[in-house]
C-alpha cells in the first residue's frame, strides 16, 4: 500500500484534474486504517478546483498539518518540477519549510538557493544562514548571512548579527567575532546572549594575549 500511495501520490501531481486518483488515494489510506487522513483527502477532492495548481498546495499544507512533512515537499517538489504548482516567493517558501519539518536540511537549503533570488528583503538570506548554521557549515553560513546583513534592517539585524559573530567563533576568528557580538547587544532581543559570547570572547582574546 505505501509504494501504491506513492505511485497515486505522483499521478495526482501530474493530472491533478483526474478525480479518479483522488478516491484511490483516499481508499488507499483506508486500508492503512489511516481515516482521517483518507477523509481529509476526500473532502478536500471534492471542495476544490481540480483544475489547478491550488490543489496540490492545500493536500501538501494538509500534510503538514497532519505532521507528514516528508510527503508535503515531495508533493510540492513534484508540482513544481511538473509545471503545476508556480515556483513563486510563498510555495518555494512552504517547500523549504516542508523539507526542514522532515529533517532534510540539504533539500531545504538546494530550495533557499533559489528562494533568495526572489527575496530582496534578506529573509531568505537569514533562513539559510540558520540552517547552514545548524549543519556546522560556518563558512557557507556566514556567506549567507552575509547577504542577509546586506538587506535586512530593523530589529532583525541584530539577529544577523548574533549568528555572524558565532560562525566567526567557530572559525577562531575572535576579533570579528567581539565586533559582531558588540554589534548585536545593540539590540534588546539579543542583549544577554550576546552579551554573554561578547564576556566568553573578550576572556579569550585576553588569554591569548597574555600567551
Amino acid at each position: 500500500y505505501k509504494s501504491a500511495i506513492k505511485v497515486t501520490e505522483t499521478l495526482i501531481a501530474k493530472y491533478p484534474y483526474k478525480k479518479n486518483y483522488w478516491a484511490q488515494l483516499s481508499a488507499l489510506y483506508l486500508q492503512q486504517n489511516k481515516d482521517f487522513t483518507a477523509l481529509a483527502v476526500k473532502m478536500l477532492a471534492q471542495r476544490l478546483d481540480l483544475g489547478d495548481g491550488k490543489t496540490l498546495i492545500n493536500l501538501a499544507d494538509m500534510y503538514r498539518y497532519l505532521r507528514i512533512p516528508f510527503k508535503s515537499a515531495k508533493l510540492l517538489e513534484s508540482g513544481i518540477n511538473e509545471g503545476v504548482v508556480d515556483a513563486n516567493y510563498d510555495n518555494l517558501n512552504k517547500l523549504v519549510d516542508s523539507w526542514l519539518a522532515a529533517k532534510e536540511n540539504q533539500k531545504a537549503v538546494e530550495v533557499l538557493k533559489q528562494l533568495t533570488a526572489l527575496d530582496k528583503s534578506g529573509e531568505s538570506d537569514l533562513k539559510q544562514g540558520r540552517v547552514l548554521f545548524g549543519m556546522e557549515k560556518w563558512q557557507q553560513s556566514e556567506a549567507s548571512l552575509s547577504q542577509a546583513e546586506k538587506k535586512i534592517t530593523g530589529d532583525k539585524s541584530g539577529a544577523v548579527q548574533l549568528i555572524l559573530g558565532m560562525t566567526a567563533f567557530h572559525q577562531d576568528k575572535l576579533a570579528q567575532a567581539k565586533t559582531y557580538f558588540s554589534r548585536a547587544a545593540k539590540y534588546k532581543n539579543e542583549r544577554n546572549q550576546a552579551g554573554q559570547w561578547l564576556r566568553h570572547v573578550e576572556k579569550l582574546i585576553e588569554s591569548q594575549s597574555i600567551e
